[in-house]
C-alpha cells in the first residue's frame, strides 16, 4: 500500500503574535515561577478556549495543567484535533503542550481500535511542530539553548526573550474562572444535588440546561431539590427522565406547556415546552416519562402524537430531550462492553416521536442522556452530544454560543 500522505501544514498561515503581551516570566526546569502576566486573555488561555469550544467532547474537565497549547502551533494542533475527531469522535486530550521543544500531544481513544490511528496522527503533529516557532508560527528549527533548554523557536522569538516562557509553562486551572455568561448543559443527576452544587459552585455559570433524570422526588428524603439544590442563584431548567416522580409533576401540567419553578432556581420545562435564551436562541424540552416510582418506562408511557400536538409552532433552535432520536441511527445490537444491552436491544417507539420533531424543526442543536455515555456526532447539519450521568467524564459541557 502506498505510504499514507502526511498532512498539509504550512508555516505561517496565521497572523504573527504580538509578543508584547506575552511577558517575560521565567520557568525553570524545577517548577513554575510566579506569572502574574498569565491571566485569562494569554494567548496560551484564548487558544485552550477556542480549542475547547471546537472540541468540546475533548476537553470536558480535569486537571489542566497538561493542556497548555502553545499558540504558534495552533494549525498543527487544530489540524491534528480535526483528524482524531473523525477517527474518533469520543477521544479524550489529556495533554498538549510543549515538552522538551517540541509538541507534546496525549490523546486516548473511546473505541480501542482508532488508538493506533491516533498514535499516527500524533507522531504527524510532533515532526511538523519542529519546523514551527511555538510562539508565532513562523519556520523554526528544534534548537539548543542554554541552561540545556531544548525548544523550537525562531530567532526573532528568542532574541525576544520568550524562550524561557515557553518551557513547561503551566496555565492556571480555567475551571476556577468564572462564566457568568455561558450556558452549562448537564446529564442525568438521579436526584445528585450536591454534584450539581459543587459543578455551579466551580464553574460559575449563567444557567443550567439538564438532560432529564433530574430525580424529582420531592416526597422522599434526599431527593427534594428545595432541600438539597443551593444554585447560589443560578437557575436550573430541567426535562423530565424516567425516574421522576411523576405524579407529581402532573400537578405543573398547564397549557400551552411552559416552565414550572417547583423550588427556588429549579424549573421544571414540562414537555413541550419553550426557553427563550439571553442571545434569543429557543431551546424546546420533550420526552418520555413514567408515572411508577421506582421503575423504568413502560410502553403505555411512551411519547405519542398528542405530545407532539402540544409542541409550539415556532422556530426551535436547541432541543433538550431525555432519549435520542431514531434518526440519528444509534440504536444498535448491543456489544460485550454496553453498561446498558437490554435498553439497546428493545425498541423505543419515543424515538420515532423525536424524529418527527427533529423533522419539523430541524434545530442546530441536541442534546439528550439516559444511556450514561458520552456521544457526539452530527445529522443533516444537526451537531448531537449524548451526556453521561453526574460525577462522570462528559456529563456536562458548555452550550456554544450563538453563531459558533
Amino acid at each position: 500500500m502506498p505510504k499514507e500522505k502526511s498532512p498539509e501544514i504550512q508555516p505561517g498561515l496565521f497572523p504573527p503574535l504580538d509578543i508584547s503581551d506575552l511577558g517575560a516570566g521565567r520557568i525553570g526546569r524545577t517548577g513554575p515561577a510566579t506569572l502574574p502576566d498569565m491571566e485569562s486573555d494569554a494567548p496560551e488561555v484564548l487558544l485552550f478556549l477556542e480549542l475547547r469550544e471546537r472540541f468540546p467532547a475533548m476537553f470536558m474537565e480535569g486537571d489542566l495543567l497538561g493542556i497548555c497549547p502553545a499558540p504558534g502551533w495552533r494549525k498543527i494542533i487544530s489540524s491534528a484535533l480535526e483528524r482524531i475527531e473523525e477517527l474518533d469522535p469520543g477521544a479524550k486530550v489529556v495533554m498538549c503542550r510543549e515538552k522538551m521543544g517540541e509538541l507534546r500531544l496525549v490523546a486516548y481513544a473511546d473505541i480501542p481500535v482508532a488508538q493506533e490511528g491516533i498514535y499516527a496522527i500524533v507522531r504527524k503533529a510532533t515532526a511538523a511542530s519542529r519546523k514551527m516557532c511555538l510562539v508565532c508560527g513562523q519556520p523554526a528549527e528544534l534548537t539548543e539553548l542554554p541552561h540545556r533548554l531544548r525548544l523550537t523557536i525562531c530567532p526573532d522569538c528568542q532574541a525576544a526573550g520568550l524562550a524561557r516562557r515557553y518551557h513547561r509553562l503551566p496555565v492556571k486551572k480555567l475551571d476556577d474562572m468564572k462564566h457568568e455568561s455561558k450556558i452549562l448543559v448537564v446529564g442525568d443527576l438521579h436526584g445528585d444535588f450536591a454534584a450539581l452544587n459543587r459543578m455551579i459552585n466551580k464553574k460559575h455559570p449563567g444557567l443550567v440546561l439538564q438532560c432529564g433524570d433530574f430525580g424529582y422526588f420531592p416526597k422522599e428524603a434526599g431527593f427534594d431539590p428545595a432541600k438539597h439544590l443551593r444554585t447560589a442563584g443560578v437557575k436550573v431548567h430541567w426535562c423530565d427522565g424516567n425516574h421522576e416522580d411523576h405524579d407529581e409533576l402532573a400537578k405543573f401540567r398547564s397549557d400551552p406547556p411552559t416552565g414550572h419553578e417547583v423550588s427556588e432556581d429549579c424549573i421544571y420545562q414540562e414537555r413541550g415546552s419553550t426557553l427563550t435564551l439571553p442571545d434569543g436562541r429557543v431551546v424546546d424540552s420533550i420526552d418520555k416519562h413514567q408515572r411508577k416510582v421506582g421503575f423504568d418506562w413502560f410502553p403505555s408511557e411512551l411519547l405519542t402524537e398528542a405530545d407532539l400536538a402540544r409542541m409550539p409552532d415556532r422556530k426551535i433552535d436547541i432541543v433538550i430531550s431525555h432519549t435520542f432520536p431514531a434518526c440519528f441511527g444509534l440504536r444498535r445490537k448491543p456489544g460485550p462492553m454496553d453498561h446498558y444491552p437490554l435498553k439497546l436491544a428493545l425498541a423505543d417507539p419515543s424515538e420515532e416521536i423525536l424524529s418527527a420533531v427533529f423533522e419539523r424543526y430541524q434545530p442546530r442543536l441536541w442534546y439528550f442522556g439516559h444511556w450514561h455515555k458520552q456521544v457526539i456526532g452530527k445529522f443533516q447539519g444537526c451537531k448531537w452530544m449524548g451526556m453521561n450521568y453526574a460525577g462522570r467524564t462528559g456529563w456536562w459541557t458548555w452550550l456554544p454560543e450563538q453563531g459558533a
